[in-house]
């Protein structure tokens, strides 16, 4: 399990890489398997893109792949 902030960031981003890295996943197999394109997944990781539907897809993320508060 990663320890991370939840608020969206550059730090986020590079976290959620490494974590699917470890599961020999890459972000874009990630979004496309849950239907989210990889670039907005990578702005909602960032903040540079919030919203409801973004805090849901960061939620989402998270959950997958374990990464804490």
């Amino acid at each position: 399990m990663i320890d991370l902030s939840h608020t969206p960031s550059p730090e986020l981003l590079k976290a959620v890489r490494a974590a699917l890295l470890l599961r020999d996943q890459s972000l874009t197999g990630w979004a496309r398997a849950n239907g989210v394109k990889r670039q907005n997944l990578c702005k909602a990781l960032t903040g540079q893109w919030t919203g409801p539907r973004a805090g849901a897809i960061v939620k989402q993320v998270r959950a997958d792949l374990k990464v804490e508060h």
